[in-house]
């Protein structure tokens, strides 16, 4: 059975891969002949004309279509495999130097199972010409976080950003409906956004965001959050360079709710913290080097974890990777990162390691990128969990998952 399981997956990422090499090899071609021309003694610029500049083009578009099939062996059970086709387009147009629009949708097909379209983002803005005042209106997805596998400034909900899961998961992109003010001098900025909070379950319909941000030798922000009628959460981060190579980064964010579910053992509490401080190295000869040492308070203490632990072995508790999008389980972690720098021949290597030191479980990831040109690239990605059956990433479901990934922009 594995055997022709793994036959069926190769078969079908083969097929799919070879109608976007085909796809790009069309589009490649219609380029050249459209862009191609004679060159002649006419080409040469004139340095002494005075012929006004060609205005530059109002409407821009980034799109991509990609396809990744992933065989996953299992740890208990029979392997299987899983794919998505999506297809990423992105429309950016401007009117003057005030006024810009943009707009994002993905389609998605897991396996023509599950066909989906999502607008991950849609809206308007407007800036003042001195671009001091500025107004944004409509779907947008803020990144206010400096970290590079733990994001605990951005505090909207529902959360949902976990890029160590699933990297190629584009939901992870979908914006929230909004409103944005921004007020800019010098090296500051504020800015605050009235957030829609539409969802089951909570009375209020928006939540509130008010953020002020410097930039300089050490770029920090601080930012404010809160659902009207609770008590306020709160965030900050700093970052700075040291010499020519080395970033230290910090991020701390106090908030009013538990992430995780409580136990009959949880011990009252009206804060909890998450704290991430972190450590690169970057050259041009040796790449980027990172270390993150991220502390946790919404996780399950040893006491905690013992009472569910229980409820696992007796069957009747469910902890899956898909409650672990909500949050990390457990309250310290590791995270270790080697990329290397990009080849001539447009190779890269991508290494990294996320530990849970309560427990000694480990996710590893491997990951191979390879570029063909501007419009093709391809990557080999490869995770290996380990951890007791009653840990967390043991807990995962998977021993390992294998994943070829094709991606074309045009």
């Amino acid at each position: 059975m594995v055997s022709i399981a793994r036959a069926s997956f190769f078969y079908r990422a083969f097929k799919k891969a070879l109608f976007i090499l085909v796809l790009a090899s069309v589009q490649a071609s219609v380029q050249a002949s459209v862009q191609a021309k004679p060159s002649n003694a006419n080409d040469i610029e004139d340095p002494f004309d005075n012929t006004p500049l060609e205005e530059p083009s109002l409407l821009t578009s980034q799109n991509r279509l990609f396809y990744y099939q992933q065989y996953n062996q299992a740890s208990e059970g029979e392997d299987f495999s899983t794919g998505q086709l999506a297809l990423d387009l992105q429309v950016q147009t401007s009117q003057g130097k005030n006024w810009q629009a943009l707009t994002r949708v993905v389609a998605t097909d897991n396996n023509h199972d599950d066909a989906q379209t999502h607008v991950l983002e849609a809206y308007g803005s407007w800036s003042s010409e001195s671009r001091r005042y500025g107004l944004k209106a409509g779907r947008i997805k803020p990144q206010w976080s400096n970290g590079y596998n733990w994001n605990l400034a951005n505090l909207l909900r529902p959360y949902q950003d976990r890029p160590y899961l699933d990297i190629d998961n584009l939901e992870q992109l979908k914006g929230w409906d909004l409103i944005a003010a921004n007020f800019n001098y010098g090296s500051w900025q504020m800015a605050g956004y009235v957030v829609d909070l539409s969802r089951p379950g909570q009375s209020a319909t928006t939540q509130q965001v008010l953020r002020m941000a410097y930039t300089g030798n050490i770029d920090g922000s601080w930012l404010v959050y809160q659902v009207p009628g609770s008590k306020p959460s709160w965030a900050a981060n700093m970052s700075s360079l040291f010499g020519d190579h080395w970033l230290i980064r910090t991020e701390a964010s106090v908030e009013q709710n538990r992430e995780k579910s409580s136990t009959p053992l949880t011990e009252n509490q009206s804060e909890y913290i998450k704290w991430v401080v972190g450590l690169a190295y970057q050259s041009i000869n040796s790449g980027l080097a990172s270390v993150e040492y991220l502390y946790n308070q919404h996780g399950y203490n040893e006491a905690e974890w013992a009472f569910i632990e229980e409820l696992i072995l007796d069957g009747s508790e469910s902890t899956s990777q898909s409650q672990q999008a909500v949050g990390q389980l457990r309250k310290h972690y590791l995270y270790l990162q080697y990329v290397s720098e990009e080849s001539w021949d447009l190779w890269q290597y991508r290494q990294s390691v996320q530990l849970n030191l309560d427990d000694d479980s480990q996710l590893h990831r491997l990951e191979v990128n390879k570029g063909f040109n501007d419009e093709l690239s391809a990557r080999l990605q490869i995770e290996y969990f380990t951890g007791c059956d009653t840990c967390e990433y043991g807990l995962a479901g998977l021993r390992m998952a294998s994943r070829l990934a094709l991606y074309w922009s045009f």
